[in-house]
């Protein structure tokens, strides 16, 4: 068998001539469809699943377990400070802190229902969503690991596009 470009001599059986790269003629390449039962459609294989979903999952975990242990210990703080009797009042700032926990500890909750439905692949959205949650319930550590989340999960997106509904 020779290659029809360079016209190189190339062994039965290559896809591609060694030497200059091209398709040898003849050669039957492989397809990601399988063939279908009797009375089924052709159906093809599912989308290359590179792990990089699982990850952005596992970093959604991780950054609402980071954002419940901080707005826990903000919330545990902020009512310690405002049940001080020795000044008689509670101060602005210690009712700031308080709301600031709060709201860290929704977004955590809402990073960890991200996860789930990144683990599941059943909703984009709400993964996407649970990983912008995920970058504000970790502002204080640069929101990091929400942001490698967002990356994972929009690379990955084809990964919830192939599910069946």
């Amino acid at each position: 068998m020779y290659c029809p470009k360079c016209g190189s001599q190339a062994t039965d059986g290559n896809a591609f001539c060694i030497r200059c790269g091209a398709p040898m003629s003849g050669h039957v390449y492989p397809t990601n469809a399988y063939p279908a039962r009797e009375g089924q459609a052709l159906q093809t294989s599912l989308p290359n699943r590179n792990g990089l979903l699982t990850a952005g999952a596992v970093l959604l975990f991780v950054s609402g377990g980071i954002g419940l242990l901080f707005s826990i210990g903000v919330i545990l703080l902020a009512s310690l400070f405002m049940t001080d009797i020795t000044y008689g009042y509670t101060s602005a700032v210690d009712i700031v802190y308080l709301i600031m926990g709060l709201v860290v500890l929704v977004l955590s909750v809402l990073a960890i229902l991200g996860g789930i439905k990144t683990l599941q692949r059943s909703s984009f959205g709400w993964a996407l969503a649970g990983s912008i949650c995920g970058i504000i319930a970790t502002w204080w550590m640069l929101g990091i690991p929400g942001i490698i989340a967002c990356v994972f999960i929009a690379i990955s997106k084809k990964e919830f596009d192939a599910q069946p509904q």
